[in-house]
């Protein structure tokens, strides 16, 4: 196996990419890290509580300084990132430069029902009466950031095999 494998699951809240990325860390037996957690552990605070707090911006550039520090730092990883994450030009561009970046992709009504069941309260979704659209509006505002992934798979059970795939066809594995 390729210890030095970077991999990023980028994707929208809900679409798996927590999930994927453990069983993809172990099959490569790399560290999982997954972005939302390590913010919300330097700060002891929920998500929710962040974005509540200090706001989405500041949460944005938490996100990007993790993203910087864990290429510098770790020779390889599976990184689960935020849905916003790859919604911003310099970050796109610095993980398609370090490594693979696999877009997680789920339809609108996968991701409402997903998030809706879901025990995690998620930033900008709670109480939303609205979920629904809400997430067709932001899917459709972000595709273009996603769409720039080098793969792209369908989230549903046993994905992570064709993630798993794909990376290891990569030759050129940064």
């Amino acid at each position: 196996m390729n210890s030095n494998r970077k991999i990023f699951l980028i994707g929208y809240p809900g679409s798996g990419k927590s999930t994927y990325a453990k069983k993809i860390a172990n099959y490569f037996n790399l560290p999982c890290l997954d972005t939302d957690k390590i913010i919300a552990q330097k700060l002891n605070l929920s998500i929710s509580e962040i974005f509540n707090i200090y706001g989405e911006e500041y949460f944005r550039k938490c996100e990007s300084e993790v993203l910087k520090y864990s290429i510098d730092e770790f020779e390889g990883f599976v990184m689960a990132t935020g849905g916003g994450l790859a919604c911003n030009e310099n970050n796109i561009k610095t993980m398609l430069d370090n490594g693979i970046v696999v877009y997680v992709k789920a339809s609108p009504e996968v991701l409402y029902n997903r998030i809706k069941n879901s025990k995690t309260i998620r930033p900008n979704h709670a109480n939303d009466e609205n979920l629904f659209e809400k997430i067709n509006k932001e899917l459709v505002e972000r595709e273009r950031f996603y769409q720039q992934a080098k793969y792209i798979v369908d989230s549903k059970r046993g994905c992570e095999k064709e993630i798993i795939y794909f990376c290891n066809q990569n030759k050129t594995l940064k």
